[in-house]
């Protein structure tokens, strides 16, 4: 056994000088051999809603003279102010380590910090070569707490209506009948500040996903906020520096709903996974001002808050999304503006689980893609290829009379005579992905459907004439390519064009598959298969940084495991694939699947050296492994997947080729070797793992 972590590979390049940090560099003292670079809490860059009152400061290290071998740090000292100008002249007001001797580029209290809610800090950091020769501290970096405790809150829940009863959970096994979609509500609230703003800090979680704006201006770029989770176990939140976007006199808060996987309703027509529902959608928010006079205002979410229907009548992450623009009024979410329509929002009870900061990166646009080529179809269509198959979203600017629809179909690929095919989806005419816009008539009409992402190449576009059989026009049509926004840190070249293109196109599978869950698919299922998350962690560690989403993955495990220590295949666990008498099948019991709880995190250590991730999991892991334990037959572990898809004489799935008994208790052994390590990395007895 060995506790050794892998090297960071962005550590190693920095200390043989490759891609130095200048800014880190310029912030040095004279003679220093080393810099930090990269600085970050909890995993994030200068981040606003920190929850923890212990936060992990964390920094790699560069080399100033790349043709020096041996540069190392040897000792570190931090500092945490409660200004940029004590961060500057070194006095830790709330902080000061003292020196560290360490070579590791990370640092965490031993004790809580006095951290107040809803307030900025700064912190430096001062290294030491191998020669004894200090950095001095650089420049000051800024993170902003969230809120620090479940009382600091002081809001309600609030709903359009009264909540639908919460009951039991049927894991996207309800079986009620499909029916007419709720349209999504829209919220507001409006504040009046007798003063300008000097630091203004919004936390908000908004269920299943939510668009905020302040004053017409969205709250940040990011998309699918909050991540999913096990949301009678964790609800996470979001904390949103709106200092700029505040201003003296009156401001208005808007928020918009959408269903995500908190509420999957089957609509007639339309593709869906799974069926099931946490409740209708919610919000809760908490806004703190300090204006320039020192005064402060507080703004939190209760029935003072209006709701209304809003332009989205349909939403779902898995059948599409409709909008209807004649039931927008533009400008609702900007002060003084009025509308008919508004009532008073209704409190109801929280969705259970604790509110916990999200400290993984959202969802973001990351490049936008025209059509390569536009093919005319029988009645009217046209079918956009985008050239690439990947995790996107549309953005269609259309024209035409009012009542006039926009209908627009994905797929991965397009059938003989043309048209697009959802069968990859396991979609099908009855029950299609489309996205649908219904013009307002006023010009030029922009379509953006917000709350769900999919995996497509094709969309094919139909046109519905309005009353008096006018069609619309479609001006302009792209997509946006979205994934979460982890960190590039590796890439790969060489010169066999093939080898290039191969590492490109597996680069663009897991982009695709990067949401707040590893997912299996963009497209059809969108779930958290495990296997993901350990089978592909090479991949993955080798290009991005994950680190926080895989802490993610972790609490979403430990969420999701059974009483008696069983872990399912999927976390969270949206739908369970049970059998007629209730009992689980192999698509929710299976070993290689649930070993995910000890190796997913054990490959992460591996890739950066913090035992956090393991400390964190190591419950979970000694009951999945016990669980284990109580399954085996003679040592050996016979049940489950096993090598599903492998390559056989019949169509692929169940194991073909290879015994079950043997990957079941390759799985188990290699968790239990893992846990052993893990055991001996965080000075946990041994007997936990061998009894």
């Amino acid at each position: 056994m060995t506790n050794t972590p892998y090297v960071n590979r962005r550590t190693l390049l920095a200390l043989t000088g490759a891609g130095l940090a200048t800014p880190a560099i310029a912030a040095t003292r004279a003679g220093a051999g080393i810099a930090p670079a990269y600085p970050r809490v909890e995993w994030r860059s200068a981040p606003v809603g920190i929850d923890t009152l212990r936060p992990r400061f964390l920094w790699e290290v560069a080399a100033i003279d790349a043709a020096e071998r041996g540069a190392a740090q040897t000792a570190c000292r931090l500092i945490v102010a409660t200004s940029r100008r004590l961060a500057t002249t070194g006095r830790g007001d709330v902080w000061d380590s003292g020196w560290i001797e360490s070579d590791r580029p990370g640092a965490q209290p031993a004790a809580a910090l006095p951290l107040a809610s809803h307030r900025d800090y700064w912190w430096a950091i001062d290294l030491r070569d191998q020669h004894g020769r200090a950095t001095g501290l650089g420049t000051p970096e800024r993170f902003v707490t969230g809120l620090l405790t479940a009382e600091g809150w002081q809001a309600q829940w609030i709903a359009a209506g009264p909540d639908h009863p919460r009951g039991t959970h049927r894991r996207g096994n309800d079986p009620r009948p499909a029916a007419p979609p709720e349209p999504l509500p829209i919220f507001r609230r409006d504040l009046t500040l007798p003063a300008a703003p000097r630091r203004a800090i919004l936390s908000i979680s908004a269920l299943g996903h939510g668009d905020v704006t302040v004053n017409g201006r969205p709250v940040d770029t990011a998309m699918l906020n909050p991540g999913w989770t096990e949301y009678c176990r964790t609800v996470l939140y979001t904390s949103h520096d709106v200092t700029a976007l505040l201003r003296r006199g009156d401001n208005r808060i808007g928020v918009m709903l959408g269903n995500g996987m908190y509420n999957v309703e089957r609509v007639p027509g339309r593709y869906t996974k799974f069926v099931d529902s946490f409740g209708r959608p919610k919000l809760i928010a908490r806004l703190d001002v300090e204006l320039v006079d020192d005064r402060r205002v507080t703004l939190v979410s209760d029935a003072a808050w209006q709701v209304r229907e809003g332009p989205i009548r349909f939403s779902s992450v898995y059948g599409g999304e409709d909008v209807d623009a004649r039931e927008d009024q533009p400008g609702w979410d900007m002060p003084g503006h009025t509308g008919p329509g508004w009532r008073a929002a209704t409190p109801v009870a929280s969705p259970g689980g604790v509110l916990k900061a999200q400290n993984i990166p959202g969802i973001e646009p990351i490049s936008t893609l025209k059509p390569v080529r536009t093919t005319r179809i029988a009645n009217g269509r046209e079918v956009h290829d985008f050239g690439i198959n990947g995790s996107a979203r549309l953005v269609a600017t259309v024209s035409g009379p009012r009542g006039s629809r926009v209908r627009l179909y994905p797929a991965e690929a397009v059938a003989a005579d043309g048209a697009v095919d959802q069968r990859s989806y396991n979609a099908a005419p009855d029950r299609a992905v489309y996205f649908e816009y219904t013009l307002a008539g006023t010009g030029r009409e922009t379509f953006r459907p917000r709350f769900i992402h999919q995996g497509f190449r094709h969309l094919q576009a139909e046109y519905i004439p309005a009353a008096d059989g006018t069609l619309p026009r479609l001006d302009d049509l792209h997509i946006e390519v979205v994934h979460a926004a982890l960190p590039l840190i590796g890439d790969f070249t060489c010169s066999e064009p093939l080898f290039v293109a191969t590492h490109r196109l597996i680069d663009q599978a897991l982009r695709s598959n990067m949401a707040s869950v590893l997912t299996d698919c963009p497209h059809r299922e969108k779930l958290g298969w495990l296997e993901q998350t350990h089978l592909n962690a090479p991949t993955i560690f080798y290009n991005r940084d994950a680190t926080a989403l895989y802490e993610k993955i972790t609490r979403d495990i430990a969420d999701t495991q059974q009483t008696n220590g069983m872990v399912p295949a999927i976390a969270p666990e949206y739908v369970a694939f049970l059998n007629d008498d209730g009992s689980d099948t192999i698509w929710r019991d299976s070993p290689e699947w649930g070993a995910a709880a000890v190796l997913s995190p054990w490959a992460a250590y591996r890739a950066y050296g913090d035992a956090s991730v393991l400390r964190d999991g190591y419950p979970t892991m000694v009951r999945f492994i016990d669980y284990l334990r109580g399954r085996a037959d003679g040592e050996i572990i016979d049940y489950g997947l096993g090598d599903w898809y492998d390559v056989g004489p019949k169509p692929p799935g169940v194991a073909q080729l290879t015994s079950r008994a043997l990957t079941g208790t390759a799985s188990r052994y290699e968790a239990l070797v893992a846990l052993a390590d893990i055991a001996a990395v965080i000075g946990r007895p041994a007997h936990e793992v061998t009894r």
